[in-house]
């Protein structure tokens, strides 16, 4: 699982350098990744129950809002999991 991105790096080796990509536009990505993902096992195992599990955080709740009318019709579930750990399933 990944949680929301950081404006600095992690690695160790580049402490104290702030990333190109801002964390908005990365959380964008991951998460248009892992609607594909998602779209892709919905493909490969319809039978299955395809789950996305976000950190419950604010840019995460924005996209969802904008696919959310897709993600159902494609029955593809999302949870959140807010920042004690807690997860929210519907």
């Amino acid at each position: 699982m990944k949680g929301f991105p950081s404006r600095n790096y992690a690695d160790p080796t580049r402490a104290g350098e702030a990333k190109r990509t801002l964390p908005s536009t990365q959380a964008g990505d991951w998460y248009a990744q892992a609607v594909l993902a998602a779209m892709r096992l919905r493909g490969k195992e319809p039978r299955w129950r395809s789950v996305i599990v976000l950190p419950d955080f604010p840019r995460h709740r924005e996209l969802h809002g904008q696919t959310v009318a897709s993600l159902s019709a494609a029955q593809i579930e999302v949870w959140w999991i807010d920042q004690s750990g807690h997860l929210h399933a519907p």
